[in-house]
Parts: C-alpha cells; sequence; structure tokens
C-alpha cells in the first residue's frame, strides 16, 4: 500500500498538463517450482552451486533494470545505435538511484512464456556445474494445493499466466547433486 501511494505521488508531480492518473496496480505473481537433477564437479561445493541455481533462475524469471552513474550511460549505446547524450539522460524526471538503460527496461517486460533451454544454459554457465540430468519447471497453483498445474503440452515451452510475473518459489522447488 506504501508503495503505492509513493508511485501514486510520483506519477502525479511529473504528469503531463490535462493528464491524470485514475489507478495504480501492483503485478501480481505467478509461483514456479523448479526441479532439477544436477551433476557438478567433484571440487564444487554443493551449498554455492545450490543458491547460484536458485538465485539465477530467479534472475532470469524476474528481470530486474539496473541502475547506472552517468558515465557508465556515456559510454553505452541507446538501441538507435547512437551513443547517451546528457540531454539524453536528463530527459523526464530526476531518477533518484541513476539512470536507467532503454534496452534493460525493454528487456524487463513482464514474461509470456518460460524456455526450459534457456534455463539449462542458465544454469550450466554457473561455475561447478558439470550437467544437467533433469530438470522442469512447473507453475504451482493458486490455491496452495501440493498438486503442481497439469502439465502444459509442451515440456520445453511454459506459459506465463497473462499480466503476472514469474517468481521462483524456492521452499517449493527441489535440486538434486550429483558428485562423481
Amino acid at each position: 500500500k506504501r508503495i503505492e501511494d509513493a508511485a501514486r505521488a510520483r506519477l502525479h508531480q511529473n504528469r503531463n498538463l490535462c493528464e491524470d492518473f485514475v489507478n495504480v496496480a501492483t503485478v501480481e505473481t505467478q509461483g514456479f517450482r523448479l526441479c532439477a537433477e544436477i551433476e557438478i564437479e567433484p571440487g564444487a561445493d554443493a551449498t554455492q552451486v545450490h543458491a547460484r541455481v536458485l538465485l539465477e533462475v530467479q534472475r532470469h524469471l524476474r528481470p530486474g533494470v539496473s541502475w547506472h552513474t552517468r558515465d557508465d550511460m556515456r559510454k553505452r549505446i541507446k538501441p538507435d545505435g547512437n551513443p547517451y547524450t546528457d540531454p539524453d539522460l536528463f530527459e523526464g524526471p530526476a531518477l533518484a538511484g541513476g539512470f536507467i538503460d532503454e534496452s534493460e527496461l525493454a528487456q524487463a517486460e513482464l514474461r509470456s512464456t518460460l524456455r526450459l533451454s534457456d534455463v539449462i544454459s542458465l544454469v550450466m554457465d554457473i561455475a561447478g556445474v558439470k550437467a544437467v540430468r533433469e530438470i522442469v519447471i512447473r507453475p504451482i497453483p493458486d490455491d496452495d494445493s501440493p498438486e503442481d498445474a497439469p502439465p502444459s503440452a509442451d515440456k520445453w515451452e511454459i506459459p506465463v499466466e497473462r499480466l503476472k510475473r514469474a517468481t521462483l518459489m524456492p521452499e517449493a522447488s527441489r535440486l538434486i547433486f550429483y558428485k562423481g
């Protein structure tokens, strides 16, 4: 509630004349569970790999938008191929945390589909992971029942409910690690 009120106040401070915002609503989440059997390198720390897998999959499901310094932004290239200039950076309301890259903002859209191949690739890039033996990502039903939602027709593309943000639920996920 407090965040919605702050967002509403900020929108009204920076609106154009004759513009008004009727409503501010939060994006609901849709929980997903990850179950996987992962083979790790003999010297790898299973606890570290476990934490890294959960973190990286969560970042993939809910990509965020990073803040950048002015100097960092001046080195970046806009989607149109030109470098950012000070007029580009200072257009609009002042941001308290830094500057936002337009291309990162575009990538932070709500996902409509999760691709299992992307998750596998992401897990394989984690230090200490040798192989992914088995992996499944499934939505958790809204009614908190222990049963998963019925599997989709395509195991490789998992749909996300419209206008919901995919979120990994670590407490509902199960990762098994093998060494050797």
